[in-house]
């Protein structure tokens, strides 16, 4: 045994040699100290221990502990949205005050989107999102915001595709003549009634 400080470099004495202890048959009750003490401080952060160590969990324990993990993630998310918010509605105030910026309607919405939500089933989860979206039993907002994502620029994103995709339709059935819905159908899109009447027009 040696007490050390900071910075000292502990020195082997002249004759002797530093042998690593093996212990092929360790003991059922044996702690690995690095992954105890990971789990220690992770478990300090409100989180269950497994969610960081390596340990080998069956799925529905697996979901267990990642449920418990998105709940502590949730609750900082709205701190952090809460903070946010408010320090996006004063710094837009004052520079509306001080007329930096002009008033205009909505200045004081603010959307915070967080990181995507944990999974070990994204594939079934997303099918089941899809559904609900579908049916009405879930928001787009909810959809999206459990991918990290805003649902106004999804959106927004997706129309501007389909006007290119409209357009570019229009001008290759034209030019070929062919029909507008043989292109679409490439996209896995067809054409609505009014859309076809305008491209026969033109």
């Amino acid at each position: 045994m040696a007490d050390l400080v900071a910075g000292d470099i502990p020195t082997v004495p002249e004759g002797h040699e530093l042998k690593q202890v093996n212990t092929p048959s360790a003991p059922a009750n044996n702690i690995e100290v690095i992954s105890y003490l990971a789990g220690c401080f992770v478990a300090g952060m409100g989180l269950p221990p497994a969610f960081f160590l390596d340990e080998k969990l069956t799925g529905p324990n697996q979901r267990a502990v990642n449920g418990k993990a998105q709940r502590k993630f949730d609750r900082r998310k709205q701190v952090a949205a809460r903070l946010g918010r408010s320090a996006w509605q004063r710094v837009v105030a004052s520079a509306i005050t001080s007329g930096a910026l002009p008033s205009t309607d909505g200045w004081a919405r603010c959307d915070f989107i967080g990181p995507s939500k944990i999974t070990i089933d994204a594939g079934r989860e997303m099918a089941q999102e899809r559904e609900d979206v579908a049916r009405g039993l879930m928001s787009r907002r909810d959809h999206y915001g459990n991918r990290g994502r805003s649902w106004r620029r999804e959106t927004d994103q997706v129309f501007e595709e389909i006007d290119y995709i409209l357009d570019r339709a229009k001008a290759v059935a034209a030019e070929h003549g062919i029909p507008i819905e043989t292109v679409m159908a490439s996209f896995g899109l067809s054409a609505a009634k009014g859309v076809r009447r305008r491209a026969k027009t033109k």
